[in-house]
């Protein structure tokens, strides 16, 4: 945003972005999944918008309570793909893992570590089973946009020292 808009302030704006739509689809999942009302879906919402983390890094460049929206989107499209498995919600949780795995430095871990156990847990029952081709396509599209496109400082790194662990 600061690139695009010359404002160094409205570089904060992506922890709002991020919150948000993490309360949003936060919302729908609770609407889907766990069928509640909406009055208390959005309260949970709200929770998840204005967590104490969220609250204290809305204006600061700090990328912690990115992270955090980026578990919370992946989390909640990961319950409504289980919920009606469709392919919108797997380029959902693929998108937040791609921005997880890009906003920190230890994003990549968090990512693969809830790939590999949403992947097991789908293979796991026999509901899915079907599933796993459709899925496995989605997450290869994740990983080369990952390594195409991405600003991981895995793939920086690599591109401006060619290693991908040198110290920052």
């Amino acid at each position: 945003m600061t690139k695009l808009t010359g404002s160094i302030e409205l570089g904060k704006s992506l922890t709002y972005l991020l919150s948000f739509s993490a309360a949003l689809l936060f919302v729908a999942a609770m609407l889907t999944v766990l069928k509640r009302g909406p009055w208390t879906s959005l309260l949970f919402g709200v929770l998840v918008f204005m967590t104490p983390i969220f609250a204290y890094q809305y204006a600061t460049y700090y990328v912690d309570a990115q992270v955090g929206a980026a578990f919370a989107l992946a989390g909640s499209a990961i319950a409504l793909w289980l919920a009606k498995p469709r392919l919108v919600m797997a380029l959902c949780i693929a998108a937040a893992l791609l921005l997880l795995a890009n906003i920190k430095f230890n994003g990549l871990a968090y990512a693969a570590i809830i790939f590999l156990s949403f992947i097991v847990g789908v293979s796991l029952d026999v509901r899915y089973r079907h599933r796993l081709p459709c899925l496995a396509g989605v997450f290869a599209l994740a990983v080369s946009s990952f390594l195409l496109v991405g600003f991981s400082p895995y793939v920086t790194n690599f591109r401006d020292h060619g290693h991908r662990c040198t110290r920052l």
